[in-house]
């Protein structure tokens, strides 16, 4: 895979799921950031982390986030670990990595940031590390893998 998005896991469970994200690019590095999710509930839609894996991520216009981005998230979509796009078409779908802080904001979605927070479970400046992210899948790198 030449370029994708990385999420290296430095949690475990209970806790919620916190993770240095990078891009990379051949033998090529980047930090883009950090992540946070709910913690992992057995993939329960909407209550759950996103499975480890690798993920495609597809361009979705959300009504519901239109403040943020202009209402432009990612949707991971990897049938084979039951995370799908549409509904029906997996156990979990509209798994979105978009503007979060904090896992009580996420229903089994990510929220990148650009650095932890310092006295919570969470992240700060999510809107810029979106923006950010957005700029990276703009020139390509649609992949995601989780480990």
């Amino acid at each position: 895979m030449l370029k994708h998005l990385h999420m290296e896991v430095l949690s475990a469970p209970p806790l919620p799921r916190l993770c240095n994200l990078t891009a990379r690019e051949g033998s090529t590095i980047k930090r883009v950031g950090v992540t946070v999710e709910k913690p992992w509930l057995d993939n329960k839609p909407y209550k759950s982390c996103v499975p480890a894996g690798e993920y495609e991520l597809v361009e979705h216009q959300s009504p519901s986030k239109n403040k943020w981005c202009g209402g432009r998230v990612l949707v991971l979509k990897n049938l084979l670990w039951g995370v799908g796009v549409f509904p029906g078409e997996a156990l979990r779908n509209m798994c979105q990595m978009h503007s979060a802080n904090f896992p009580i904001e996420l229903e089994g979605c990510i929220g990148p940031g650009l650095a932890f927070h310092s006295e919570k479970w969470g992240v700060v400046s999510s809107r810029k590390a979106c923006k950010l992210i957005f700029n990276y899948f703009d020139k390509g790198f649609n992949r995601l893998v989780i480990e």
